[in-house]
């Protein structure tokens, strides 16, 4: 899957990682700002930083977590605002938090709808969803949402991802 056309391409990490490139900006209609965060639970000790990407588009806020390895901080959430759409790696462990940390890191944010992202094994959907009450799965990788329509109290959406 690539991009058609002229893609702005914006990066929440210099080059070789080491540090922030903050991001505070619009791309035609659509507002891009980064929130500072860490691949791991030692403040980059171990995996380094991480660039935590959010979206404002027609009134509603997406949140893309990246390869976020760590529970949110107080200021982290208020840097981020109010977010309605929020992806959460889910992958656990190593790479990032893992799927129980993850519905942490969900209740923390509080959005209206949190759609699990990188994972690959069998039970790290089920295992973030645990007994959350409101769950929808969708066949396919596009969800079409609208502020008017957003849920409340949070919809976990599970999107098929494996390519056909």
């Amino acid at each position: 899957w690539m991009a058609k056309g002229n893609p702005v391409v914006l990066e929440g990490l210099t080059s070789s990682g080491d540090n922030w490139r903050p991001i505070n900006t619009s791309v035609r209609d659509i507002s891009v700002y980064t929130v500072p965060a860490y691949h791991d639970k030692s403040q980059g000790l171990q995996r380094g930083k991480n660039a935590i990407f959010v979206f404002r588009i027609d009134g509603v806020c997406i949140a893309h977590l990246g390869d976020l390895g760590h529970a949110l901080t107080p200021p982290q959430l208020k840097m981020m605002g109010k977010i309605d759409v929020l992806l959460i790696p889910i992958a656990g462990g190593f790479y990032t938090i893992t799927a129980r940390e993850a519905r942490e890191v969900t209740k923390q944010v509080n959005p209206r709808i949190a759609i699990p992202q990188h994972y690959w094994w069998d039970g790290a959907v089920e295992e973030y969803v645990g007994e959350h009450p409101r769950v929808r799965h969708i066949n396919g990788r596009i969800l079409r949402i609208a502020k008017s329509d957003l849920p409340e109290p949070t919809e976990i959406v599970v999107l098929s991802w494996r390519m056909q």
